[in-house]
């Protein structure tokens, strides 16, 4: 099994953010009369097409899960593992060869 996790790094006026997996971030301007929203990233899970299709180039086989659900789930070939939601993580050595 593996993690996910979300970083963020602020650095002066200059905030740098990383994220893996169903993590996600928000970024605000907070101040005495505004409430602003400046980012909010994605996570990386089956839901976002890009990843789905990425994680299929490397040979992810994809099934809904339960069938009809709409919820797509990864496995290797031939197997009924890992069955990840996430396209991305630390440290599954399973999915590794799946670009998780």
């Amino acid at each position: 099994s593996g993690t996910t996790c979300t970083v963020a790094l602020r650095l002066g006026a200059d905030v740098q953010i990383a994220w893996l997996g169903d993590c996600r971030a928000m970024v605000a301007t907070v101040t005495p009369t505004s409430k602003k929203v400046d980012l909010i990233v994605r996570g990386h899970t089956t839901a976002d097409a890009k990843e789905l299709m990425r994680v299929e180039r490397l040979g992810a086989v994809v099934r809904e899960v339960p069938p009809g659900s709409g919820l797509k789930r990864i496995f290797l070939r031939d197997q009924q593992a890992p069955g990840l939601f996430v396209t991305r993580a630390l440290g599954d050595a399973m999915a590794q060869e799946l670009g998780v």
